[in-house]
């Protein structure tokens, strides 16, 4: 069985993370999940959808041969792995009978360095004993965790003999490949489910083999459901039980056809609809499908509108959770009061219609998704107070605390908000009915700076410190709905190496997040949650303070109360004067 040793650091994350982002720059990759080059212009990644598999240079793996040593084996079914196989029958040859049998490909990737030179091998008769350096390990949803610095995995295989030849009766756990063989054999895509509570879908990143037929890879992991992490926080309209009906997912021309089993007749009108959009979103990344057609055991599954059971993926756009009503408006705290550019970010901030925008001296603020109200924190961290953006509307003080942070709202209309000064923290929900605390025991003991729910409204990011004073970003997911909501499965995640002074979600999957280094001027990173890849986005003398949102420019606040907002050309331009910029939500 493996052992994990070594300290925690994130240098080694950084470097799995540029090994891995290699495999999404190859020709004719893209990532579902959208990447950015490390210099040169700001370029948003392609929607997914117009994602494409890189060019296979396979390796051609195999058998054992008559004679081989137990070391020799061992070397046959390390190199029989690092090739993408269907059940993996090449490296079964090199396993006894009963370890081929029990042995599971699917159930783990440890990614190792591909240097032979930090490796440890050592051979005690039948037994060959491995030490390799972890880099990452990718469970059996394909979600990728970066491993600590100096981890190693540590393999005692133990060989017997059949029929005169050695075979390996002790396999590792799923399978194990360098971080080379990895990054040629699979790349992130995406499958989608959905908000508890909001009609959007939530897409989930996993590494997939990049060979042995996309469309039919895509929709196996869709039918197998939500990732072990991800599962608590999202719904499937997949029926328990239903695979595919036939062994693949057939294209015909530019329609994807997929054959469900029988249990997939049996759904509602309104679940068969979301069947399809999810069905539809996760196939939109295989090149050139821009309909797709459902069955069930051969026959069409008719859908609202589509009675031969043949729908155009654009018709699954409303399910989109980057959708933003209010467009890229932006608010601002001027002079103490709320301000807000209009949409194409032009002209300085305006103060707001209603008594946000003159009536109430605020620190900081944040827009509901329609951009028709917003909730400030007043200027001595105690109230948060809520308020349509009207002439004539009243306000109302929503939460009483000590030292709030910026407030954050929900795809459900729902705002979120933190007491900093409080030890546990104090979490508050505030919805049109009531504001109730909400758990979130993952972050006890935590002085929290920023809590920011994501656009699909699923995952939560926090910036904040412990006892230590080192500032740490996690994330965490919103499970549960109503009385029941709650933040748990807490993370952490790998940052730009300094101190982390703000972050904001700048697509469903990933952060922009600044931080600076003593000495030297503030740096804009998105962090992407598919690899855990860290990429420079730009610099800000004084910065101290980031907006971002999917498809929209990042904003900086300055020290001296100014917006910067990044040009095309990775060039600041100055947007106006303000503080806390904030996008909607």
């Amino acid at each position: 069985m493996p052992e994990h040793t070594g300290p925690t650091s994130v240098r080694r994350a950084h470097r799995l993370a540029r090994l891995l982002v290699a495999a999404l720059v190859l020709p004719g990759v893209t990532s579902a999940c959208g990447s950015v080059p490390s210099t040169g212009p700001v370029v948003e990644g392609l929607p997914a959808g117009e994602a494409a598999p890189p060019p296979y240079v396979g390796v051609q793996a195999e058998g054992p041969r008559p004679g081989d040593s137990p070391q020799q084996v061992v070397e046959g079914f390390f190199t029989a792995m690092v090739s993408y196989e269907d059940g993996y029958a090449t490296a079964r040859q090199f396993l006894s009978p009963s370890a081929a049998q029990n042995w599971d490909p699917t159930a783990m990737i440890s990614v190792v360095e591909a240097s032979t030179q930090e490796r440890r091998t050592s051979v005690a008769g039948s037994r060959v004993r491995l030490v390799l350096p972890l880099l990452a390990e990718v469970d059996a949803g394909g979600a990728l965790r970066a491993a600590r610095e100096g981890a190693a995995l540590t393999l005692t295989l133990r060989t017997v003999r059949i029929d005169d030849e050695w075979r390996i009766d002790t396999p590792p756990d799923g399978v194990v490949m360098s971080d080379f063989d990895f990054r040629r054999e699979f790349a992130p895509l995406t499958t989608y489910y959905f908000h508890p509570e909001a009609e959007v879908l939530v897409p989930e990143p996993a590494f997939l083999p990049v060979r042995g037929g996309l469309p039919t890879l895509l929709v196996r992991r869709q039918l197998a459901g939500a990732g072990a992490w991800l599962a608590a926080a999202v719904r499937t309209a997949v029926p328990e039980g239903t695979t595919l009906a036939t062994d693949t997912v057939e294209v015909r021309g530019a329609t994807a056809v997929v054959d469900l089993s029988s249990q997939a007749a049996g759904v509602s009108r309104e679940e068969r609809q979301r069947l399809a959009g999810q069905l539809a979103w996760t196939l939109r990344q295989v090149p050139g499908v821009t309909s797709v057609q459902l069955e069930v055991e051969g026959e069409p599954l008719p859908l609202a509108d589509y009675p031969e059971g043949v729908v155009p993926i654009s018709a699954f756009q409303y399910l989109d959770a980057t959708r933003v009503p209010a467009g890229d408006q932006l608010v601002t705290v001027q002079d103490g009061v709320v301000a807000q550019v209009r949409t194409g970010l032009t002209g300085d901030p305006e103060p707001v219609p209603g008594p946000l925008g003159g009536d109430i001296a605020s620190r900081s603020v944040g827009m509901d998704l329609s951009g028709r109200q917003a909730a400030a924190v007043t200027e001595d961290g105690q109230l948060v107070v809520r308020a349509p953006l009207l002439s004539e509307a009243d306000a109302d003080v929503v939460v009483n605390g000590r030292d709030v942070a910026p407030p954050s709202w929900d795809r459900t209309g729902a705002v979120w908000v933190v007491d900093q000064a409080s030890p546990v923290p104090d979490v508050t929900r505030v919805t049109d009915n009531d504001a109730r605390a909400v758990p979130a025991r993952g972050l006890r003991g935590m002085r929290v700076q920023e809590l920011r729910i994501s656009p699909d409204g699923v995952r939560v990011a926090v910036l904040g410190t412990r006892a230590s004073g080192r500032p740490r970003v996690l994330i965490g997911l919103v499970q549960g709905t109503g009385v029941g909501v709650r933040l748990a499965a807490f993370r952490a995640l790998p940052v730009p190496q300094g101190t982390v002074l703000d972050l904001a979600w700048s697509s469903p999957t990933s952060l922009a997040v600044l931080s600076r280094r003593p000495g030297t001027a503030a740096q804009v990173s998105t962090l992407d949650l598919a690899d855990e890849s860290v990429t420079l986005r730009g610099e800000v003398d004084d910065g101290v303070e980031v907006a971002a949102g999917p498809g929209r420019p990042l904003v900086v606040g300055t020290s001296e109360g100014e917006l910067l907002v990044q040009d095309p050309v990775v060039e600041w331009r100055r947007l106006g004067a303000g503080r806390a910029p904030a996008y909607p939500g």
